[in-house]
C-alpha cells in the first residue's frame, strides 16, 4: 500500500457523495475521512455520512480492518455496466491508485445502517446495512466450501442473503444452519445478480426470541430505547428487536 499526497489529482472533493457524482473517469481526492466497512481481497467497502462506495484495487500489497479511518483517498471515479456476468443497472465504484494521505485504526467496527431489506434499490449498492428480526423462508447451511443462498422474507417478498465470501474465515457466517421459521440478525453489503438485489453476508445470529411479553417489567421506569448498535431510537420500533433501558432495573432486549 503507498501513502502520498493525493497532489497529481486535479479535482478534490468533500465526500463520498461528491465523488459519487463526478463524471466518469475522473481522477479526484476524497478530502474528508471515510470509513472502512468491510476488506475483501481488491475489494475494499467504504462510507462517510454522505454514502458509500466500493474501491477496486489490484494487488493491493496491506489489508485495513473493519472501523478504519482513511483521508485523502485519491482514485479514478468510473461506472460499469457488468456484474458476474449480467447486464447490471449502472453502479459507482473507484478505481483506486492505491494513494491516501492516512489510514488510521478504527476504535471499534463500523456500524451498518439498520434498514428494512425491502426499501433497498441499487442506489444503495455497496452499503453497508443491517437487518434485524428478519425471517428465514427456508432451511440454509453456509459453509466455507461454496457459495449458499440463503432466502428472508421480506415486506415486498423475498431476497437472498449470501455467503460469497464463504472463503473468508474471518467472518461470523460459515458453519451455522437456519430453519425455515428462524428470526436472524445479519450484516452485510448491498451486491446484485441478475439485475436482482442481494446481501453479501459478513455476520449472522439467530435473534434473541424473546416477546414483548415473557419478561416482567412491573415497577421498571423506562429511560430509553435503542438499537443493537447501541444507537438511541425515539420510540419503540414497529417491528424488530431493539433494547429497552431503565432507570432502576437491568437494561432488556425485547422483539416486536
Amino acid at each position: 500500500m503507498l501513502f502520498g499526497t493525493g497532489a497529481f489529482a486535479q479535482t478534490q472533493v468533500a465526500n463520498i457523495a461528491a465523488f459519487n457524482a463526478l463524471p466518469d473517469n475522473t481522477i479526484a481526492t476524497i478530502t474528508g475521512e471515510v470509513t472502512v466497512t468491510h476488506d475483501q481481497g481488491s475489494n475494499l467497502f467504504v462510507q462517510d455520512e454522505t454514502g458509500w462506495l466500493m474501491m477496486y484495487e489490484s494487488g493491493r500489497q496491506a489489508s485495513c480492518n473493519s472501523g478504519d479511518k482513511i483521508t485523502g483517498l485519491t482514485g479514478e471515479f468510473l461506472t460499469y455496466e457488468y456484474d458476474r456476468g449480467f447486464v447490471e443497472s449502472v453502479q459507482p465504484e473507484m478505481m483506486s491508485s492505491q494513494v491516501y494521505d492516512a489510514i488510521t485504526p478504527g476504535v471499534a467496527p463500523a456500524a451498518p445502517f439498520v434498514v428494512n431489506p425491502s426499501t433497498l434499490t441499487f442506489n444503495d449498492y455497496n452499503r453497508y446495512v443491517a437487518f434485524e428480526n428478519v425471517e428465514i423462508e427456508s432451511d440454509v447451511a453456509y459453509n466455507s466450501a461454496a457459495a449458499v443462498d440463503g432466502v428472508i422474507l421480506t415486506d415486498a417478498g423475498t431476497m437472498k442473503i449470501r455467503n460469497h465470501w464463504y472463503y473468508n474465515t474471518t467472518l461470523n457466517i460459515n458453519d451455522k444452519s437456519f430453519a425455515a421459521g428462524d428470526k436472524v440478525n445479519c450484516k452485510g453489503i448491498v451486491r446484485s445478480y441478475g439485475g436482482i438485489i442481494q446481501i453479501y453476508l459478513t455476520d449472522i445470529e439467530l435473534a434473541e426470541e424473546l416477546g414483548i411479553n415473557d419478561i416482567t417489567t412491573d415497577g421498571c421506569q423506562i429511560t430509553g430505547y435503542f438499537n443493537l448498535l447501541g444507537q438511541k431510537l425515539n420510540d419503540v420500533p414497529e417491528k424488530g428487536v431493539y433494547i429497552e433501558t431503565y432507570s432502576n432495573c437491568p437494561p432488556q432486549k425485547m422483539v416486536k
